[in-house]
């Protein structure tokens, strides 16, 4: 009798578990779903002077910000202190630069390679945050995860701010990963911030298009509410 007791309110309970955690998805999709469609910033301007180019690409589930490796405004290979490591190659005079969780980002290369034990401990905000950056080629417009913009000067400016604001600094450079598995084009620096189920990769790019008068969503943890905004 004491058995089907324990095992009849071990059900009990179970099942309001996972009503509740159920319940809970549901309501941060919705979230998502109704904050994602809220635009910020309007329209995109038609006419901009001392006009920069940037990109917003995408592999389908995470984003970055791609920029010139140099120009008037902003010297990466300087910042970064990458100069001397950024191949001499004309084709690859651009760079990828996303944030993430740390842990994520060095234990999985590719989606094989994820672990429970990642997932969870990333979207709980139990890990520490870096930055990505890859040297390579400009984006192809026409690609359906690629958003080519088109900035002002000061508007490039404050998005240079809002990256380099990431970087945990020591002394006078930055915290850089050293080892990694990835290729000789890709370079990681520990960051600011902890990523987390309701401020993800999507999240910060999503602030970054905000901080420099881009048009953005009020809130997304994926990529398609930024993507949405400007019609992919």
């Amino acid at each position: 009798m004491m058995i089907k007791r324990i095992l009849l309110s071990t059900a009990k309970y179970t099942g309001r578990f996972f009503e509740v955690f159920f319940g809970l998805i549901v309501v941060y999709l919705l979230a998502y779903w109704v904050s994602s469609r809220i635009p910020v910033n309007g329209q995109i301007k038609n006419k901009v002077y001392e006009k920069r180019i940037i990109y917003v690409t995408s592999n389908g589930v995470h984003t970055d910000f791609v920029v010139p490796i140099k120009n008037a405004e902003m010297d990466w290979g300087k910042y970064l202190n990458l100069t001397d490591e950024f191949k001499q190659d004309s084709t690859r005079n651009f760079i990828a630069i996303g944030w993430g969780d740390k842990n994520f980002f060095l234990k999985t290369k590719n989606w094989d390679d994820l672990t429970a034990g990642t997932a969870l401990k990333a979207t709980f905000g139990l890990g520490t945050g870096a930055v990505h950056v890859v040297q390579l080629a400009e984006p192809d417009n026409h690609d359906k995860n690629v958003i080519r913009l088109v900035i002002s000067k000061q508007d490039y400016q404050k998005l240079c701010a809002y990256i380099k604001g990431n970087f945990v600094v020591i002394g006078d450079g930055l915290s850089r990963i050293r080892k990694h598995p990835y290729s000789q084009y890709d370079f990681f620096f520990d960051a600011n911030s902890t990523y987390s189920l309701w401020y993800t990769c999507n999240s910060w790019t999503n602030s970054g298009l905000k901080a420099c008068n881009q048009p953005a969503c009020l809130w997304t943890p994926f990529k398609d509410g930024i993507f949405v905004q400007y019609g992919k």
